[in-house]
Formats: structure tokens, sequence, C-alpha cells
């Protein structure tokens, strides 16, 4: 980059699932954005989530292993959040998304809308 230039790094305007998990029953479903690398940051527009039946000790947990952020679920079927703003977590962090065991035979499933960004970059 030359001085003074910015790179510019597209947003998705309509998140699709960009990474996904579903478990085996009575487990949980965790996938996880990758380290973006030096210099880079993940950030998590949304998070979407089912169980198949309802669950006992069902959440979603979105964390970098420093920062985290939890949701209890008591219901079954899909939901989702969307984060406005997007959560921004430190630079040249994993992020990993849980949809909790949901107890018994219950099936998790978990879905991730992410992108890296410039580290300290804010828009």
């Amino acid at each position: 980059l030359m001085a003074n230039e910015k790179r510019n790094h597209p947003r998705p305007s309509a998140c699709v699932p960009q990474a996904s998990a579903t478990s085996a029953g009575g487990a949980a479903a965790t996938f996880t954005f990758a380290d973006p690398g030096d210099g880079y940051s993940i950030v998590v527009g949304s998070v979407s989530w089912s169980y198949d039946t309802t669950p006992t000790g069902g959440a979603i947990t979105v964390s970098d292993g420093t920062t985290s952020i939890s949701h209890k679920v008591s219901a079954a079927g899909p939901n989702s959040i969307t984060f406005n703003p997007p959560l921004l977590f430190a630079d040249t962090t994993a992020v990993t998304v849980v949809a909790a065991a949901g107890g018994g035979a219950v099936i998790a499933t978990a879905h991730g809308c992410g992108y890296k960004q410039l580290a300290g970059q804010t828009e």
C-alpha cells in the first residue's frame, strides 16, 4: 500500500453462512473462523442455530478465548442473532462458535457469517 492509502475489504450486505457445523445427537455443534493472519481481525455479523427438539442446557456462544458472548437457548427450531454493529475480535485471533450440547439425543446446528478485516479498522 502507498502512504495514507486504505485497504478496503468488501463486506457482505446479505451474509450467507460462511461456516457451519452439525452435531451428532447429544453433542455440541462447533466451528471456527480461523486466525485471519497478522494484522487482521475476525468480524462476526451474525450467527444462527437450530435444535431438532427442545434442548436441555442449550446455548449459542461466540468467543475468541478472551471475549465471549453467550445466549441461553430453551426452544427447538431455528433462531438467529444479527450483531449491529458486528462483533470485532482481537487481531490475529481465531473465533469459535458453539451451539451447546442439547442433552439426550438432541441434534444441534450452528451457522455463522464472518469476514476478516484489517486490524484497527472500524469501518
